[in-house]
């Protein structure tokens, strides 16, 4: 939890240090780079994941290693005519034309590294090292952040988006340090030298094709805003809305974490015993929490913009406000959408979960481009805000026989 809050205090510092020393045009090529990172294992991962983390629980290491070691050739190969085929239809778009030959290689090392780090921390999840999976996790999400914004303070020529990303690598390469220091008494050798067995790793395959499509909707649909809006929009603008979202997506992860991830473990005990009337009580209940924290703190967070413009040394976002209070209650009726997500898993609806997930991003798409049409940027925030209200509205749909129930 220590390690969740000290990361989400470093990502929150990363968006104003950038928007202060590199600029909001920074801020906006940053956001769509980010959002890349953050679609890439949901798109390489195909789903298997889900099967086999539930083989690697009291497997023995060697059998681990060799799963990981196999995930990895996977993804590697996967990942090059993926990675071309982005590059190629990025710079249709001119998204790349900010960056030079060899940060675009880093990117893309980026991408590739986040894949296999975000496999090496579900499956140390699978195994029983939570703390091992949240300290990698954390030197590879925000660890680098605090050496960047130190040392490019007391070295200004180090102040730049290659340099950022440079950082963004190290971090991410320390985090692997990390790993195989924690688990030095594995068998490295003999695993690396083991037998590949592609075969067992795509097996039930057809079934994992659902859950790859629900975990890359989930993802896609938190990110596609940027990659639209990056299109009728310049990069200056685009760095608006993602330093924004940015700072509202702040009070998702603290409530999040702090509240709707603990409600998750007593519906799942609930819907188990069947008792209904208990469940209802509870999903209502947390609901209602959900809400009241997740609106306290969007409404202490916008009290707070004009401190957060004087450090980002921003004032011309005063002219925004009006989008970043849309963004705020966009993220209030998420956090509540993912509590009746949570009832969904709970009562066993996973088709109706797979569907609104797959769904969502198009549900975004369609509401961005017809807020596009109407020619105001800071009426764009209301695409993710009526993105957010119907894909709760229909997961409560979803549950209204345990709501009704009495």
């Amino acid at each position: 939890m220590s390690m969740r809050g000290l990361g989400l205090v470093a990502r929150f510092v990363l968006m104003v240090y950038v928007a202060r020393t590199l600029g909001l045009q920074a801020v906006g090529l940053f956001g769509l780079i980010y959002a890349g990172v953050a679609i890439a294992p949901s798109l390489l991962n195909m789903g298997i994941h889900y099967r086999l983390n539930r083989l690697m629980v009291g497997a023995p290491v060697y059998t681990v290693g060799r799963w990981l070691r196999d995930r990895a050739f996977m993804h590697l190969a996967f990942f090059v005519p993926l990675a071309l085929l982005g590059i190629s239809i990025l710079s249709q778009f001119q998204y790349l034309d900010q960056l030079e030959g060899w940060v675009v290689g880093v990117v893309v090392s980026i991408c590739i590294a986040d894949v296999l780090l975000n496999e090496i921390n579900l499956a140390l999840v699978a195994i029983a090292r939570p703390i091992l999976s949240n300290s990698v996790f954390f030197f590879r999400s925000a660890f680098w952040i605090f050496p960047f914004v130190g040392l490019s303070g007391l070295y200004p020529h180090l102040q730049s988006l290659d340099m950022l990303l440079s950082f963004w690598l190290g971090g991410q390469i320390f985090a692997f340090i990390v790993f195989f220091v924690a688990l030095r008494d594995w068998p490295w050798a003999r695993i690396f030298c083991s037998r590949t067995d592609f075969a067992f790793i795509f097996l039930d395959f057809g079934k994992s094709l659902m859950v790859c499509l629900s975990d890359l909707g989930a993802a896609t649909g938190q990110f596609v805003d940027r990659f639209i809006l990056g299109v009728f929009l310049d990069f200056e603008s685009l760095g608006v809305y993602v330093f924004f979202w940015s700072l509202a997506i702040g009070v998702y992860q603290l409530v999040y974490t702090a509240v709707v991830q603990i409600a998750f473990p007593r519906l799942v005990d609930l819907a188990r015993d069947s008792d209904r009337s208990a469940f209802r009580c509870l999903l209502v209940s947390e609901m209602r929490n959900v809400f009241l924290a997740a609106s306290i703190l969007a409404a202490i967070m916008f009290s707070s913009r004009d401190i957060i413009y004087m450090f980002a040394k921003r004032p011309e976002l005063m002219a925004h406000d009006w989008l970043f209070a849309e963004l705020l209650v966009g993220i209030v009726i998420k956090l509540v959408s993912d509590v009746a997500a949570y009832g969904l898993y709970a009562c066993g609806h996973d088709r109706m979960l797979v569907a609104v997930n797959i769904m969502t991003p198009l549900f975004s798409v369609l509401f961005i481009v017809g807020v596009m049409q109407l020619g105001h940027f800071d009426l764009i925030g209301m695409a993710f805000v009526f993105t957010c209200l119907l894909v709760c509205v229909v997961r409560v749909y979803g549950l209204k026989s345990e709501l009704i129930y009495s």
